[in-house]
């Protein structure tokens, strides 16, 4: 009977050591994988792009590549993540950039935050799309406002809705800039947009260029190329354009 008890205790230790080991294994299997496109001002046809987490130098082993249609994958364990309490990670092509610096040609992106999510804490691996773009934090433009160009009377805040979705939107004076909250996030996380604007006298026509759309929480980013056009020769009060999918009313 003592014999069946102290073999019955050997089997059952076994038996939490290999789910324990199992369940080790599982949590490091759990990635965080990133993929989509690179962007910089003249990228070759391969290359190099190094990664590192805020605050530390690049190191010329650590990175990932691109191929020839300028797509990239990474992936990190998620646990790493979590015991590393590594908050954002740096990615750039040129390895020499200042990971902390305001207008480094970098991409951060929110890794800590990400895995820590509740949007995402009924998955086992967590798989984005995000572009890299390198160069939108120094990218330098010619300077232009809407004054100088006779169309200052459409700065301001404006709702623009499209079937369901409400976009908060702000054009800007200078550089005509576009920018907008979305309420009901987009397939691929992402509530933001930046772009730039403009209005055609001859047409009377108002259009919103779309460049990109963006997580600020997380620090992804994604290229697009998306027109809004608005004739306004029916405009009434606050209602500048109406259709039956979409309505873009002035907030002032």
């Amino acid at each position: 009977m003592i014999e069946r008890i102290t073999k019955q205790k050997k089997q059952l230790k076994k038996l939490l050591i290999v789910l324990l080991l199992f369940s080790s294994l599982k949590s490091y299997s759990q990635k965080l994988e990133l993929y989509g496109n690179v962007e910089w001002y003249s990228l070759k046809e391969k290359g190099k792009i190094f990664w590192t987490e805020a605050g530390k130098y690049f190191d010329n082993k650590k990175y990932i590549t691109y191929d020839k249609n300028k797509k990239f994958n990474f992936k990190i364990d998620i646990k790493k993540i979590k015991d590393s309490k590594i908050k954002v990670l740096v990615f750039a092509i040129d390895s020499s950039q200042n990971t902390t610096a305001e207008y480094a040609c970098v991409h951060k992106i929110n890794v800590l935050e990400i895995v820590n999510s509740s949007e995402f804490k009924n998955r086992k691996n967590i798989k984005l799309k995000t572009d890299l773009i390198l160069d939108v934090t120094c990218t330098a433009r010619a300077y232009g406002d809407a004054e100088m160009e006779n169309k200052e009377r459409f700065v301001g805040f404006y709702n623009l809705t499209i079937n369901d979705t409400l976009r908060n939107v702000k054009l800007d004076n200078i550089f005509l800039r576009y920018t907008s909250k979305i309420t009901k996030q987009t397939k691929e996380y992402m509530n933001e947009e930046f772009g730039s604007w403009e209005f055609n006298e001859k047409k009377n026509k108002l259009t919103f260029y779309v460049w990109r759309q963006l997580n600020s929480r997380y620090g992804l980013m994604l290229r697009k190329n998306i027109i809004f056009e608005f004739p306004l020769k029916n405009a009434s009060g606050n209602i500048m354009y109406q259709s039956k999918k979409s309505v873009l009313t002035r907030n002032n």
